[in-house]
């Protein structure tokens, strides 16, 4: 049986599965990682406590895990994103040059026909009026929709889910025990967990919405602005940057006392109070419950270029020891392990036919965050960014270093 002192743990992230384009990730530091596709563009903390795996200069531990929340938490998945409208870009790219400079008081209007601007003034009295080209205005006596109003653009909950899976059977190596392991799992963690383990590419997922511990969610304009679960909040928030190094900086043009002046006259002017409770102020725990409800979840939509800010942690996955300890139930990874990564992914399941989920399901991955084993006699002597995480991995440069800043 391998032996977990044999190994070091590195983390490695990107927008797909395809190794390439990973990067690795520093943890417990301070610094995000910024990781960007055509479908999201977040930032991403991973923080475990006692670490002892790769990068080597990683801080053991974090004033993260001192926070009384999260005082019993082994690791911590944190993201800051947005996702994008998949749309706006091929509109962008499409318009055609004269849309640019048009008035915005004409948009929508069909352009004046060459042949009608060619005819002398008689023949125009005499000529009815021409009919707006029905590629561009189907219906020009049609008040405007207000649909977008009322549903808004994005991603129906349900339909973002959060969770692990595997490119490879686990089922020959499932110890005994495990469907009870899994029942506690989903009593403990997350019981909006679904998915086949005894399938050729095993899953777990759960809606994103009822996953995570904490939840915030901002405007258009990176501003946190509603959610009860706010422990994840550090000085890093009260500065302006959401809990997350910032990439939207002045890069050290103001100093601080007249950076978050200016902040705070922003957000006066921008956000709105809460007058009222919602699902999302409401504690984590309430939150989660409420969300478990499918009619529930059917009633948020994660919308495109909206800020998101999501932490995940507990302290059922020990990876010192490479354990899963449960309630009454402690499961050694390592006498079990088959060789592959662990993976936490967050995907959008879209509804056509996939290799995972069920028939007529298609997941699409939008980050995937893997922890892999490396064995040390393979590192030891080399550079970081020369260790495989796996058969065909490869691991690119992360983030810088630094110690968390202190919860307050």
């Amino acid at each position: 049986m391998p032996e977990a002192s044999d190994y070091y743990l590195s983390v490695t992230a990107g927008p797909s599965y395809t190794p390439s384009t990973h990067q690795q990730i520093p943890i417990n530091t301070n610094q995000p990682v910024h990781i960007q596709s055509p479908k999201i563009d977040a930032q991403l903390k991973v923080r475990i406590r006692d670490y002892r795996g790769l990068p080597k200069d990683s801080p053991s531990s974090t004033s993260y895990f001192a926070h009384p929340d999260r005082s019993g938490a082994l690791y911590s998945v944190e993201i800051k994103f947005k996702l994008l409208d998949p749309s706006s870009g091929n509109a962008a790219q499409d318009a055609p040059e004269t849309d640019t400079t048009a008035d915005p008081s004409t948009d929508n209007q069909p352009a004046p026909s060459s042949s009608l601007s060619s005819t002398s003034p008689a023949d125009q009295q005499q000529q009815p009026p021409q009919p707006a080209p029905s590629t561009l205005s189907p219906n020009p006596t049609k008040p405007p929709s207000n649909d977008s109003a009322e549903k808004p653009c994005g991603i129906p909950a349900p339909n973002l889910l959060f969770g692990n899976d595997f490119d490879e059977p686990i089922r020959t190596n499932l110890p005994p025990g495990f469907n009870t392991a899994l029942r506690i799992v989903r009593w403990a963690i997350d019981p909006g967990l679904d998915g086949d383990v005894y399938a050729d590419k095993p899953y777990l997922y759960g809606p994103l919405l009822s996953s995570v511990n904490v939840l915030r969610v901002g405007d258009k304009s990176d501003r946190d602005v509603e959610g009860g679960d706010v422990s994840v909040k550090s000085k890093e928030e009260d500065q302006g940057t959401g809990g997350l190094a910032s990439t939207h900086d002045d890069n050290g043009e103001k100093d601080d006392e007249e950076k978050n002046k200016q902040e705070k006259e922003e957000e006066e002017e921008r956000v709105t109070p809460l007058t009222e409770s919602t699902p999302l102020t409401l504690p984590s725990p309430s939150r989660i419950k409420h969300y478990l409800n499918t009619s529930n979840q059917q009633s948020f939509t994660w919308e495109y270029n909206k800020q998101y800010h999501v932490d995940f942690f507990n302290g059922y996955l020990d990876f010192n020891e490479f354990a899963l300890k449960l309630p009454g139930f402690t499961l050694p990874i390592m006498r079990y392990w088959d060789g592959q990564p662990l993976r936490y992914v967050l995907k959008h399941r879209t509804g056509a036919s996939s290799g995972r989920g069920k028939e007529g399901e298609v997941d699409e991955e939008l980050l995937v965050v893997t922890f892999a084993l490396i064995r040390k006699d393979e590192v030891d002597g080399k550079d970081v960014n020369e260790v495989k995480d796996g058969p065909g991995e490869d691991g690119n440069g992360g983030g810088g270093g630094g110690d968390e800043d202190d919860i307050d």
